[in-house]
């Protein structure tokens, strides 16, 4: 019977730091990277803020990559990743997220590294229900 009550603890000890992994701003940008590098736009549509004259899901959801007009801007969204990530020879995703309570933003910020030259950009998620979702990049 201990056995038993240990492993379920063991389980939901676990089974929280994984969930709490895959809704951080930063898992959820390593996904993003993921998706771009393996040029799945389609399902780094899902990761990206949705900011258009919808008023129901404007600021609230992801795109929908099916709608023509909103597959457009998540392959721009997705071509500008792209390139920093083709261009450097490496990149660090710093670990800490500082969080804006007055927009409500959190910022991850990465450096993209090439030679000798540095380029910090800062990607900027918000949080929807239990997800994070890119909001931009500065």
């Amino acid at each position: 019977m201990n056995r038993k009550i240990f492993f379920t603890i063991l389980f939901l000890v676990f089974g929280n730091l994984l969930f709490a992994q895959q809704t951080s701003p930063v898992s959820t940008l390593k996904n993003l990277f993921q998706n771009v590098k393996g040029h799945q736009c389609e399902k780094a549509a899902a990761l990206i803020l949705y900011k258009g004259a919808d008023e129901k899901r404007n600021l609230k959801d992801s795109f929908n990559y099916k709608n023509a007009d909103e597959k457009k801007r998540v392959n721009r969204i997705c071509r500008r990743i792209s390139k920093y990530l083709k261009i450097s020879d490496s990149y660090s995703i710093e670990n800490s997220v500082t969080h804006n309570r007055q927009t409500g933003k959190y910022v991850v910020a990465v450096v993209f590294k090439s030679g000798t030259q540095a380029l910090n950009i800062n990607f900027e998620f918000v949080k929807s229900g239990e997800k994070f979702l890119l909001s931009d990049i500065k």
